[in-house]
């Protein structure tokens, strides 16, 4: 007679994504995300992984030291999305300038976003701006 063995405890990833949306009054910089996981190939806008969610000035100062470019940020969403291996908290910036170059960004017509592929908390997002 064979026992019920004990499942190991999944434990799951926390992540932190800082997301940035730098628009323009017609366009939204995005990027294709390259990282081998299950968002490989699809879109999203600049990101910024930590250890935790940045405070303000300190995304500021991550920003100037990456793109040496002074800029101002608000927080206008927040997402969790629970998965089976990981937890990822999002939050999106809103960033002032919309002169921040991101060497693999793409500049897309806001109309023209709903033709590319998101992962699910930016699809969330663009909805909730009506931007999707």
């Amino acid at each position: 007679m064979e026992r019920p063995i004990k499942s190991k405890k999944l434990v799951r990833k926390i992540r932190y994504f800082n997301f940035l949306l730098i628009f323009n009054k017609t366009k939204v910089l995005i990027q294709r995300r390259n990282v081998k996981d299950i968002w490989q190939g699809l879109y999203q806008l600049p990101l910024l992984e930590g250890n935790q969610f940045s405070k303000k000035g300190s995304l500021i100062n991550e920003i100037r030291n990456q793109w040496n470019k002074n800029v101002r940020v608000e927080p206008i969403f927040t997402h969790k999305q629970t998965l089976t291996h990981q937890i990822i908290h999002s939050i999106v910036w809103s960033v002032d300038k919309s002169k921040l170059i991101i060497e693999d960004g793409i500049w897309v017509e806001k109309s023209d976003l709903k033709n590319y592929g998101f992962p699910k908390t930016i699809a969330l997002f663009f909805e909730k701006y009506s931007l999707l």
